[in-house]
């Protein structure tokens, strides 16, 4: 069956999170936006793929330059001055640049899967880029091991996520005889991912998944600029399939997300930090809520979260700080071992969406830059407060009221394998 991981599929979260009725408050945006929208939206999503990168291309080559004029123009008007309006600011650049990257990405993306099969089909992807993502598996696994205890216990965690007939394939031929340096002998890397997976009845990510997110954890793939665009693009057409046609990564992302919260260990304690740039709305005030929408790109380690870093000459000056509770844990999970050796160290995580936050708090504060000059870092502290709409497996949700904040935030790696950052789909919102 298509999609047979889906506790929560990512059409789901969508009409959960813009429920039926909300097309009436949707965002004005120029008649541009709403033609390309409207063309991507008449491509079937069940056609076959070879058919749909053909006409994304002609609407590349259609759209492409005015939507980029339209991009520099929205520049030059300095659209983020000091008292614009958040819709006025952040519905007609977020839709423009996440139509841009629809447009560039879709098609390449969607050319690293079998060109003939239908969309209501589980994604193939060709055999010589799901080779390359399959050693880069097995580099990051030899990594994990040398790095001691705790590389062998995110190691096991990998392993318990993979279908177990792709556990060869994956973390190389010796893996069964892999211990833990320092520790007792026989405490191998398949006895720790048994210990994982006694008593439980979680099957494992299949091969359409695993690659599914190894390639968006990659930094030089652009399929995270892809998964961002669908999720910006959604409160900008709210009940619209703008981007059905270029679901095929971000649904299998979605699925493997909420499948892999099913394995306890793989979930994430603890403080998470995400460095930002500043946005309209942004940063909130002490006791203003906000919802994550999509999965929320995280770091465990503080000093991982580009706050202070400066990228084309743009500072990350802001911090956000998901405070832990042990009431109120945030669901999340670590996706650092499906990266590739390069980035494994960043300690990525993802945060699951349909989560409310409530800022306890700012510190404002100048402080040097990593890369040089002193910049102002506006550091703000949230915990919490609810669930929206969905429950991921094994957890308990509360349906979130109405009139909170939605607020997505830029990505710690935004600017993936030297593309540029198509900073403005992070907008605030008013949900």
């Amino acid at each position: 069956m298509h999609r047979a991981l889906a506790q929560v599929t990512w059409r789901t979260l969508t009409s959960q999170a813009f429920p039926q009725g909300a097309a009436q408050a949707a965002p004005s945006v120029s008649t541009l936006v709403r033609d390309v929208a409207g063309e991507l939206e008449a491509i079937h999503p069940h056609t076959p793929r070879q058919a749909r990168i053909a006409r994304l291309e002609v609407l590349e080559q259609r759209f492409g330059p005015p939507l980029a004029d339209r991009w520099r123009a929205l520049h030059a008007a300095s659209p983020w001055q000091e008292g614009a309006g958040p819709e006025a600011a952040c519905a007609e650049p977020r839709a423009v640049s996440a139509l841009r990257t629809v447009l560039c990405e879709g098609p390449r993306l969607l050319g690293l899967y079998e060109a003939h099969q239908a969309g209501d089909e589980v994604p193939r992807m060709k055999p010589e880029h799901a080779r390359a993502l399959e050693g880069e598996s097995v580099d990051t696994l030899r990594w994990l091991l040398a790095q001691g205890r705790p590389g062998m216990h995110l190691a096991a965690t990998y392993g318990a996520a993979l279908d177990p007939a792709l556990r060869d394939t994956f973390l190389g031929q010796g893996w069964r005889a892999a211990e833990a340096p320092g520790r007792p002998r026989g405490e191998t890397l398949a006895r720790m991912m048994d210990n994982r997976l006694q008593g439980r009845t979680f099957a494992g990510l299949p091969l359409a998944h695993v690659l599914a997110l190894r390639l968006y954890a990659h930094p030089d793939s652009g399929a995270f600029n892809l998964v961002r665009a669908c999720a910006d693009l959604a409160p900008v057409f709210p009940g619209r399939a703008v981007t059905a046609c270029v679901d095929d990564l971000p649904a299998l992302v979605h699925e493997a997300v909420h499948a892999l919260h099913a394995i306890p260990e793989a979930r994430v304690w603890g403080s998470l930090y995400k460095g930002m740039q500043s946005r309209p709305g942004l940063p909130l005030q002490a006791g203003e809520d906000f919802v994550v929408d999509r999965p929320l790109s995280v770091t465990t380690l503080e000093a991982q979260s580009y706050a202070g870093r400066v990228v084309e000459g743009a500072c990350y000056d802001q911090e956000l700080h998901l405070v832990d509770q042990p009431q109120r844990r945030t669901q999340a999970v670590l996706i650092a071992a499906f990266h590739p050796v390069c980035t494994a160290p960043q300690g990525e995580a993802l945060v699951l969406p349909g989560q409310v936050y409530r800022i306890l708090g700012r510190q404002v504060r100048e402080e040097r830059a990593r890369e040089g000059g002193a910049h102002t870092i506006v550091r703000l502290r949230a915990e919490k407060v609810d669930a929206l709409g969905f429950t991921p497996p094994g957890e308990d949700g509360v349906a979130a009221a109405s009139g909170q904040r939605r607020v997505e935030y830029l990505d710690p790696m935004a600017d993936r394998g030297g593309r540029p950052a198509l900073q403005m789909g992070d907008a605030a919102d008013v949900g």
